[in-house]
């Protein structure tokens, strides 16, 4: 079964991934992460839009430009702002290290398969802004995760170049 058709027949559940989900390491949540369904609710139109994981970063330690999510407990959302743009930041491992993942990009299923690629793409569709920083994403009733990831022979690997490995 490929990610396109998986997408197409998934119907949200409400069970979002929790914390513990959360705490471990960016490598491993990132990887983990792929597959899933990011959900995000609209209250005032009464309606979910579903977008599948398609690409993940992981960041591990500070550095300059790091994202202010770094620091945060395992789970929570942190909007952070590059080049003019929201990003959606979830803070992994333990308390006292200091990493995240940030979402890069999602397919979302209407008549056809769209795909969104830029993580400030992707919060510009689901309407995501610096409201939703401090919110644990387990818990919080208008963005959540779901679902379950897709085995490693359906995903593509990149190298840093962009590539297929």
């Amino acid at each position: 079964m490929t990610m396109d058709t998986l997408l197409q027949t998934y119907e949200p559940t409400g069970e979002a991934l929790g914390s513990d989900f959360f705490r471990r390491g960016s490598d491993i949540v990132a990887k983990d992460l792929l597959g899933r369904y990011l959900v995000r609710f609209f209250p005032g139109i009464n309606t979910h839009v579903v977008g599948q994981i398609r690409e993940v970063a992981a960041y591990q330690g500070e550095t300059d430009s790091s994202s202010e999510g770094l620091n945060e407990s395992a789970g929570m959302i942190t909007v952070s702002r590059k080049m003019g743009r929201n990003l959606l930041d979830i803070a992994t491992g333990n308390d006292d290290s200091a990493s995240c993942i940030t979402l890069r990009a999602a397919a979302f299923y209407f008549d056809d398969i769209e795909n969104v690629q830029g993580p400030g793409l992707l919060t510009e569709a689901l309407q995501i802004d610096k409201d939703f920083s401090g919110y644990d994403i387990g818990s919080c009733d208008d963005l959540w995760i779901e679902g379950d990831g897709v085995s490693p022979d359906v995903i593509r690997r990149r190298n840093k170049s962009g590539l297929p490995n």
